[in-house]
């Protein structure tokens, strides 16, 4: 018998395992029952070369189960990033190192996950309840490109596959804020029946393309007057400055004890919500206005380097407005917000 010289880690652990209780049952079995000591040293060597037979043999059995992938290497060429609706060309190269493989496919898949949060409630053997929320991860799309049906692999053949996958067009942008986790990945698969499939994956950043957006003006109207916010422009990638002007007509006579303007990150992921101020700029502070006048204040936001594009899914959606504040004490505060684009891609 020719043993394999590759094995596992596992098969050979299952051999000493194997044998080191094999010797100890056969010593058993023979002091206890027979009491033939002269005969002991012949039993245990035929029944150490017995059990290290089998368990080898018993490690290639198991080799082959769904435990344990062929031996091999997939590899994986192609982009990292992409627009939605475009083609990704990619190269998938497979070596094998063990004897001919059958393959039911070579495939690759471009994955697009979320995690979004869940409130769930669960009851007691008293009949009290308890709920919590939790973190669930889901897939939302998936595409799939076969590059070879069923065949076989014979070993030491490097093969190799050239192809193109369509990005989806109305593909949800790669995003990662506080809450919210959209991600893609392209994953390269040769499935192999029973046993586990040979795998090799990349992160792929789907980006959010920009839009030439000119400029806009909200306003927003009070008892004392009206709060006007104009952007110069409604979109913005990550490092970029926004620029704009706040108008601010009076009616009666204004108390303030500031005037701001806000740049806000507004994410939501399932049951869970959160807005957060990542940018603030104070153009006024302790200041009376009288009825007719009118103040026009210039202002620059800078977007964070960091800021995740605006995105949404079937569970999530992050985006981010500008809101132009009115600071008066003992009243709320009078708001006027516009939405903006924040996009990853190059115009």
């Amino acid at each position: 018998m020719v043993l394999r010289r590759h094995h596992s880690r596992a098969g050979l652990v299952a051999a000493a395992v194997l044998t080191t209780i094999g010797v100890g049952l056969v010593v058993f079995i023979v002091v206890r029952w027979t009491g033939r000591r002269e005969d002991l040293f012949v039993l245990l060597i035929g029944a150490t070369f017995l059990l290290v037979g089998g368990a080898y043999a018993l490690v290639a059995a198991v080799e082959r189960t769904p435990l344990f992938k062929p031996r091999g290497r997939l590899t994986l060429r192609a982009p990292e990033r992409c627009l939605p609706g475009e083609s990704i060309s990619f190269e998938i190269g497979l070596d094998l190192q063990e004897p001919e493989v059958r393959v039911r496919q070579v495939r690759v898949e471009l994955v697009g996950e979320e995690t979004y949060y869940v409130r769930e409630t669960t009851s007691g053997p008293r009949g009290q309840t308890r709920t919590v929320v939790r973190a669930k991860d889901e897939t939302f799309v998936a595409q799939t490109s076969a590059v070879m049906d069923e065949g076989l692999l014979r070993p030491g053949e490097r093969t190799g596959w050239q192809g193109s996958l369509q990005v989806p067009r109305d593909a949800t942008p790669s995003s990662r804020g506080k809450l919210v986790n959209i991600r893609w990945t392209l994953r390269a698969v040769a499935d192999v029946p029973g046993r586990r499939d040979l795998v090799q994956q990349q992160a792929m950043a789907v980006l959010a393309p920009g839009q030439g957006n000119g400029g806009h003006e909200s306003e927003e109207g009070f008892p004392e007057g009206r709060l006007a916010l104009y952007l110069s422009s409604t979109a913005a990638r990550p490092g970029e400055v926004l620029r704009g002007k706040l108008r601010l007509s009076v009616l009666q006579e204004l108390r303030l004890r500031a005037v701001r303007v806000e740049l806000v990150r507004i994410e939501q992921a399932g049951v869970r919500d959160e807005a957060n101020v990542v940018r603030s700029t104070r153009l006024m502070e302790g200041t009376t206005l009288r009825a007719s006048e009118e103040a026009v204040l210039d202002f620059a936001l800078d977007v964070p380097p960091d800021a995740p594009p605006t995105t949404g899914s079937p569970h999530s959606a992050l985006r981010w407005v500008v809101r132009g504040v009115l600071d008066r004490s003992l009243r709320l505060d009078t708001r006027v917000t516009q939405e903006i684009r924040v996009y990853s891609s190059k115009m």
